[in-house]
């Protein structure tokens, strides 16, 4: 989350955190303290283990409804099996293994992200620009240093509460507007 802070102030936005499955009552509490200002939390009893294609679909519908700028997934074995996922059906760019951002243009209609990745047995930083919106990477572990912790304001949160049955994404993303439209009144 400190790596979504940085970028989030630059561009005087927000840091939101998707919490898939059903979580402690104190996860949203904690992502809040780490940096998210929004949680929106995805209560699916499908989604209380992990399993590729439930949490792909539903982090899909979740990026469709949320329209974020930029999505960053952990560099672990779980990101890297569903990260590309997301983007390969959601048809975006992602960087994989980046170390650092920085955004130019930040104050314009139309800004760049960049995510810099080792290169050259990691003697030099490459920036790499991905021309979709949202655009997607996995972070390195260890790249940012852990923000403080804070405890002013309490997170926004939104709950998306799913059927048993596996939904296709139409119905998840019809729910999840739903959410994000009563978080708006």
């Amino acid at each position: 989350l400190a790596c979504a802070r940085s970028i989030a102030a630059e561009l005087h936005s927000t840091t939101v955190a998707v919490l898939p499955g059903a979580h402690s009552s104190d996860a949203p509490r904690v992502l809040h303290a780490h940096g998210a200002d929004r949680v929106i939390v995805l209560g699916d009893a499908g989604l209380e283990e992990y399993a590729t294609e439930p949490f792909t679909s539903a982090l899909s519908a979740a990026i469709i409804a949320g329209s974020p700028f930029a999505v960053i997934a952990p560099f672990s074995a779980r990101g890297r099996d569903y990260a590309p996922r997301v983007a390969a059906r959601l048809g975006l760019g992602l960087t994989g293994d980046f170390v650092a951002l920085e955004v130019r243009g930040a104050d314009s209609d139309d800004p760049d992200l960049l995510w810099l990745k080792p290169a050259l047995a990691g003697s030099v930083l490459a920036p790499v620009i991905a021309h979709t919106t949202p655009s997607m990477g996995t972070l390195r572990p260890g790249s940012f240093p852990v923000a403080a912790v804070r405890d002013e304001g309490h997170a926004q949160i939104g709950l998306a509460e799913l059927e048993q049955r596996r939904p296709v994404e139409g119905e998840l993303l019809q729910r999840l507007r739903a959410v994000a439209r009563s978080e708006l009144e």
